[in-house]
């Protein structure tokens, strides 16, 4: 089952985000500090923040988490305005991973920004991790711009 999160999920959903930091750390630690730790006092912050939602799948305990924010940008003479779903985070348990607790957890994405009237869904992935641009191409994503590096020290 699908449902907001609440105050109470705080471990399950601090376990989850500390080992998606970590194989974020491990991929890129020159961007990702090793030791950093999921922090309540963030999870209360975003919790309380009308622009975010975020979602655990549950049974019988947490398995996965969607954290996402609802974006605006203003029409200018260049942009067009637009309001958009940005997904910060979908994080699967690992035992579960490929058991479709992912997918529903996109699909629950899709049906609400539909609902809402948004415009597009967006997130950024890292070109690392493989695995997850591969699911979200499965929905239909596509690339809507590259971010280039040249590391120089």
């Amino acid at each position: 089952m699908i449902r907001a999160a609440r105050k109470e999920d705080f471990p399950a959903v601090k376990e989850l985000m500390n080992g998606l930091h970590g194989a974020h750390a491990e991929a890129r630690p020159d961007v990702y500090k090793k030791d950093l730790v999921f922090q309540m006092e963030n999870y209360e912050q975003m919790l309380g923040d009308s622009a975010a939602r975020i979602f655990v799948y549950e049974a019988e305990r947490v398995f996965g988490l969607m954290m996402l924010k609802i974006k605006e940008t203003q029409e200018s003479e260049a942009q067009v305005g637009r309001r958009f779903c940005h997904i910060e985070a979908i994080v699967v348990d690992p035992g579960l991973r490929k058991a479709g607790v992912g997918r529903k957890l996109l699909e629950y994405a899709n049906e609400m920004s539909r609902e809402l009237g948004l415009d597009a869904i967006e997130l950024m992935v890292w070109d690392f991790n493989e695995d997850a641009r591969r699911f979200y191409e499965k929905d239909g994503m596509t690339t809507k711009y590259t971010v280039l590096e040249k590391k120089l020290r």
